[in-house]
């Protein structure tokens, strides 16, 4: 994969558990390619993990660029001694995940062909990129760990309302209407997916984004492959 469709590795941490965060975050350094990817971190009351950040990819002297953002977020910029461009959001409030990942997808527009989306909670091994760039190259839409979810009164009924509904039929399961998801633990989209569709675009819809993505998913006709080699999902 050359530079320019290298892939925006995104990772979602909540609340200062600092080993977990520290795991996710070295593994990704220890074993991803730092001419393949930018990295974009968003924190949501994680200012200790924040911090461990800044202070394994910046070298002495290293000049971050800080913005001061609506509802009480902070941007900082600045490129990783590794080499790679480093994109953080913090807030020290309590902010959903929809939230944050508006901001990782949409503050600054992504200009790799992907979003690699990993929680603070996965931790990826050795070869994990090897296995994945092959259908990163197939420009496969949607990638990663598959999941269902029922869908429960009313929620059936939110999804038909939306722009992007095309009256495809709904997923069943033993006769429930649902959907088929990618757990938000670890998955890749293409960017221009995620603008085609301008998500997150609901955040009040009760499953959450990760389960909204997979209905866009289901109703777009996107190319789907399920996931999960050398991806680990920890406690």
């Amino acid at each position: 994969m050359s530079n320019t469709s290298k892939a925006a590795i995104c990772v979602f941490a909540n609340g200062n558990s600092v080993p977990v965060f520290e795991r996710c975050f070295n593994s990704i350094l220890k074993h991803t390619p730092p001419d393949q990817f930018e990295l974009r971190l968003a924190f949501s009351q994680a200012d200790k993990s924040l911090c461990l950040a800044v202070g394994a990819l910046s070298p002495n002297g290293v000049w971050l660029q800080c913005d001061r953002l609506p509802d009480g977020f902070e941007r900082v910029r600045w490129t990783a001694r590794q080499g790679f461009p480093v994109r953080a959001w913090h807030t020290e409030r309590h902010t959903s995940r929809e939230n944050l990942a508006r901001l990782m997808f949409h503050d600054l527009p992504l200009e790799s062909e992907y979003a690699i989306c990993l929680d603070q909670s996965a931790a990826v091994e050795a070869g994990w990129w090897e296995a994945l760039a092959p259908l990163l190259e197939r420009k496969v839409d949607y990638i990663g760990h598959l999941k269902w979810r029922d869908y429960l009164p009313g929620e059936k009924e939110q999804i038909e309302r939306h722009s992007w509904y095309l009256g495809v039929p709904q997923a069943r399961r033993d006769g429930r209407p649902g959907v088929s998801y990618l757990g938000g633990e670890f998955m890749a989209v293409r960017a221009e997916r995620l603008r085609q569709v301008n998500f997150p675009c609901s955040p009040g819809f009760a499953p959450g984004c990760d389960v909204l993505l997979g209905a866009i998913a289901h109703q777009m006709r996107w190319t789907q492959a399920t996931h999960d080699d050398h991806v680990l999902l920890v406690e």
